[in-house]
């Protein structure tokens, strides 16, 4: 399902730019 996998992108992506932030 490639909404699924664009969902999980997404969500991936903005937990990297939240850790990013944190350090």
């Amino acid at each position: 399902h490639k909404a699924y996998i664009a969902k999980v992108i997404k969500e991936k992506e903005e937990t990297k730019e939240e850790t990013e932030s944190k350090d």
